[in-house]
């Protein structure tokens, strides 16, 4: 809580349709000063940059698209693998 971040992570949650009641803020608020007593970061984490929302979803989604493009190029050697050259899927996947 506090981050730079937050403002914008808010506008986009906001842009999402994501609203928070009251109720909810509340229960977070009143046990957000227990969890940062026993929550805590190891030092190596403190060299880490702090991301925006924006920029996780971003890093989320092209992380996402690498794998189904990897996964597509494996479905399409199974062709070569059933007619009976294994190679070039093996060589994919090894890779």
């Amino acid at each position: 809580p506090g981050g730079p971040n937050d403002a914008e992570d808010q506008e986009i949650i906001h842009d999402l349709g994501v609203y928070e009641d009251e109720e909810s803020r509340a229960q977070r608020s009143s046990s957000s000063g227990a969890l940062d007593e026993t929550m805590t970061c190891p030092a190596w984490l403190d060299f880490l940059p702090s991301l925006s929302l924006r920029e996780r979803l971003l890093g989320c989604a092209t992380c996402m698209v690498c794998g189904y493009i990897l996964s597509f190029g494996s479905f399409m050697r199974m062709k070569d693998l059933i007619v009976g050259n294994p190679v070039p899927l093996v060589v994919h996947v090894t890779m």
